[in-house]
């Protein structure tokens, strides 16, 4: 079997942020409670990986100590379970921390190797940088914007060839058909297309980019804490798009 790497978390009481390679992939910034199995396979790079784990008391509610959990666990998936299951153990941070005082905001970062590189092609093609540019932060907004105007046009085709790096490169790190991968996602956009009352809002002014995994990956950011295409129909059904993109061959693309 292929191996296929996951990311539990748990926590309760505390608002927290896990990330990975300070790429945000569980968030519980109301302090509801998480529980979470996160496929992990996409977001790791060959050698040195971080985990990382923020955490913040509530501001609504009063400090008391020993209250908040936090558990976020990364490892190989036991191949002969059909649920989540460890089989190895790559990294594991837990709140509170066994020595010091509880104190808040604190951030646990761990780091951990993958040693054995996963089939995809963005980490060994995607450009370091060291710090956007003007041009780099509008490339980076035009695709959000390219996807936004593929929304209001109902164009299936675009969507998917706007995206075609990454679904190619999903595949690969999951093991999976891209033709199938294709099909689904076209079948997935034709639905979402005729939802009733569909309407696309504008792009936030307000979104800004921030770069992750030692520079190969930057993010665009919504400034209230959403992803920054987003859709709604008339059943008050709400679909969001991340934007993940990377400099490949001087290009910037969407990569996850």
């Amino acid at each position: 079997m292929e191996p296929l790497y996951f990311l539990t978390v748990r926590s309760k009481e505390a608002a927290t942020v896990t990330s990975i390679n300070d790429v945000p992939l569980v968030s519980d910034s109301a302090a509801e409670g998480v529980v979470t199995d996160q496929p992990l396979n996409l977001w790791l790079m060959p050698g040195e990986n971080v985990l990382s784990v923020f955490l913040r008391w509530p501001r609504t509610k009063d400090f008391v100590p020993g209250k908040a959990e936090a558990d976020a666990h990364v490892y190989l998936h036991d191949a002969a379970q059909d649920v989540p299951t460890p089989a190895a153990t790559l990294a594991h941070a837990t709140w509170p921390l066994k020595i010091g005082p509880e104190f808040y905001p604190s951030t646990i970062r761990l780091p951990f190797l993958l040693k054995v590189p996963l089939p995809t092609t963005l980490w060994s093609e995607a450009e370091v940088v060291k710090e956007l540019t003007d041009a780099d932060r509008q490339a980076i907004r035009a695709l959000a914007q390219n996807l936004v105007d593929a929304c209001k046009a109902r164009d299936v085709t675009r969507m998917i060839d706007l995206q075609l790096y990454k679904w190619e490169d999903m595949a690969r790190a999951e093991y999976k058909d891209f033709q199938r991968v294709r099909t689904a996602a076209v079948k997935q956009f034709e639905w979402l297309f005729t939802r009733p009352g569909l309407k696309v809002l504008a792009l936030h002014d307000g979104v800004t980019s921030d770069l992750a995994a030692g520079g190969r990956i930057a993010i665009l950011k919504h400034p209230e804490g959403r992803n920054p295409v987003i859709l709604e129909d008339a059943a008050e059904n709400v679909i969001e798009f991340p934007i993940y993109a990377a400099k490949i061959k001087g290009v910037w693309k969407l990569v996850r």
